[in-house]
């Protein structure tokens, strides 16, 4: 293992450094390292305790040149303000670790424009399959990767109205026990929080307008009222005075996306509401901090980590040549906390 004098850091082991302590030639090293061609298990566990004791690693960069491949996969997140998204993130990370590749993460910062530049430098970069954390707010940018043949997930080679059918699939059941669960409570002021900023571009087709009329297909409607758009703090805190003001506030609040939480959650305590005394209180999406707060909020949730890795495994599938298949939507669940408490107003 040769290093310059200058050089304080130790010196990274080789392959043939791993050989001469295994006893065997660089090519046996390669082929144990790389699950390619025979040998014998004697041979294997030789070769796997060298490498072990010499802490050597693979290099991904060598491993791709051979295959053609950049052994990098993206992951398109959303907002990485947004804690939902961050067991997304680690699922995919998780998952094409363990698989050998290196993955590069872009966060849209819930701007259009952010995200479709990002999803430009991840092309740039010749990842060998991206991984797309809906909400997308374009599809436009992964049409270049389509173009080119680069693997795509979730759900890539669907129309935009089959995902939306598909997304409130999974979350209606969950959705409807919260609003019966509230209504049982005797709360008729409900209130339906999402966001201001439109997102009717490409695949999202208003997913909130769809998730409302899909609730009213099953007899459950929001008042237009109680139907908040709001995007800041300042914006949370204008909505519900407004209502408080006009004698007609809201008795519980159901929130979407969980990124508004933080912020329904003040203005409601900025005026001078209790959770779940006056209002009670349901977000989309969990996370530790939803249950250290106090009282815990109730969610609707899945298991986003367990969600991701399904993805990331389909799409490493196609990138190494196989046929993959669509990859069927987690359900969600409702869990009632402490946030939610009968109506009293």
């Amino acid at each position: 293992m040769n290093q310059s004098a200058s050089d304080p850091r130790p010196p990274m082991p080789t392959m043939k450094d791993v050989a001469v302590k295994a006893g065997v030639a660089v090519s046996t090293v390669s082929r144990v390292l790389n699950a390619s061609g025979y040998g014998s298990e004697e041979t294997r566990g030789r070769v796997l305790a060298a490498s072990s004791a010499l802490g050597y690693l693979p290099s991904l960069r060598a491993r791709g040149l051979r295959q053609s491949r950049t052994m990098t996969v993206g992951v398109a997140v959303p907002d990485l303000g947004n804690p939902v998204f961050l067991e997304y993130m680690r699922g995919v990370e998780h998952t094409a670790g363990q698989a050998g590749y290196a993955v590069t993460i872009c966060d849209g910062q819930a701007a259009l424009e952010v995200q479709a530049r990002q999803f430009s430098r991840l092309f740039a970069d010749r990842v060998d399959g991206l991984v797309v954390i809906p909400p997308i707010l374009s599809h436009a940018g992964v049409e270049p990767f389509l173009r080119a043949g680069v693997p795509v997930a979730p759900l890539a080679e669907l129309d935009d109205r089959t995902r939306v059918r598909m997304h409130l699939e999974a979350t209606m059941p969950a959705m409807l026990e919260a609003l019966r669960l509230l209504q049982d409570g005797g709360h008729e002021r409900i209130a339906y929080v999402t966001r201001r900023t439109p997102m009717r571009e490409a695949s999202l087709l208003g997913w909130v307008d769809a998730r409302v009329h899909g609730l009213r297909k099953v007899g459950f409607e929001f008042e237009e009222r109680f139907i908040l758009r709001v995007d800041t703090t300042d914006d949370c805190l204008a909505a519900v005075g407004r209502l408080e003001a006009a004698g007609e506030g809201p008795t519980a609040y159901v929130v979407s996306p969980y990124g508004l939480a933080p912020r329904m959650l003040a203005a409601i305590y900025d005026c001078g509401l209790a959770i779940p005394a006056d209002v009670s209180f349901v977000c989309h999406g969990d996370s530790d901090w939803a249950v250290a707060h106090r009282p815990p909020l109730a969610v609707i949730r899945r298991d986003y980590y367990a969600q991701a890795a399904q993805w990331t495994r389909e799409l490493l599938e196609r990138v190494e040549g196989g046929p993959g298949g669509p990859v069927a939507n987690l359900p969600y669940e409702f869990v009632a906390r402490g946030s939610i408490g009968p109506s009293r107003r």
